[in-house]
C-alpha cells in the first residue's frame, strides 16, 4: 500500500525505521549491552530519518511558499 499510494523513499523509511525501533527495544526489554559503534549506528540510522524528514518538510514548506508567492 506505501510504495503504492506514496514513494519508494518512504516505504525504505518507514521499514527501516520500523526495524530500528524493534531492535532498540528488544535491546532495552531484554537488557543486552551494546558497544559504543553499535549505539554509533543506532544514532546514525535515526539521524539519517530525522535528516530526512527534515529536509522533506523545508522542501514542502519552500514549494508551498513559492506557489503562494505565485497565485
Amino acid at each position: 500500500y506505501t510504495l503504492s499510494t506514496f514513494s519508494s523513499l518512504l516505504l525504505v523509511t518507514v521499514t527501516v525505521t520500523r526495524k530500528m525501533l524493534s531492535m532498540v527495544f528488544s535491546v532495552v526489554y531484554f537488557g543486552h549491552a551494546l558497544s559504543s559503534m553499535q549505539w554509533a549506528g543506532v544514532g546514525l540510522v535515526f539521524g539519517g530519518v530525522g535528516a530526512e524528514a527534515v529536509i522533506t518538510r523545508r522542501e514542502k514548506g519552500a514549494k508551498k511558499e513559492r506557489a503562494r508567492k505565485g497565485a
